[in-house]
């Protein structure tokens, strides 16, 4: 999963994301929930997927470009936080690794809800989540037409 290497630098193309972290905040956003008070808490749903549709998209997108409908392991995920994180000037180093993997555990959980949407036969009314899951379909297809994939060859890969 070489594209992950890409992640970073692509997140510190929006100013938002920049931004986030070099006031000291997670790359994730998360929602109010009671019991919490005022921190944000990354949830594995939709409502967080679609709050957090940016950032996921560019995930999405280098998956599709990549031919890639794997989720990755969360520990390459944190590690491109990680990177981000400290090239965009993340002010507290105490708190770098937390916001690296907290960051990376978030990613992975909205991929994980994502790509179980996608499994299913219906389509999302919502027109972000339905964009998202577009992008999973197209790295399927990519999947299918990338010729030294054996995935999903019914005498290699997966089948046999």
């Amino acid at each position: 999963m070489k594209w992950v290497d890409e992640l970073p630098e692509k997140w510190e193309m929006i100013r938002a994301f920049r931004r986030r972290s070099q006031e000291g905040r997670s790359l994730a956003r998360g929602l109010h929930q009671p019991g919490h008070g005022d921190n944000e808490v990354v949830t594995a749903s939709l409502d967080c997927a679609k709050l957090n549709s940016e950032l996921l998209l560019i995930t999405l997108k280098l998956m599709a470009d990549h031919a890639c409908i794997f989720v990755p392991p969360v520990y390459l995920l944190q590690g491109a936080c990680l990177e981000f994180h400290s090239n965009c000037g993340f002010p507290d180093a105490s708190a770098l690794a937390v916001a690296g993997s907290s960051d990376g555990w978030a990613i992975k959980r909205l991929l994980n809800v994502l790509k179980r949407k996608w499994n299913r036969p219906e389509t999302p009314r919502d027109v972000t989540i339905r964009s998202l899951i577009d992008e999973f379909q197209r790295a399927y297809v990519n999947l299918e037409t990338v010729p030294q994939s054996n995935i999903l060859r019914p005498d290699k890969g997966l089948f046999r």
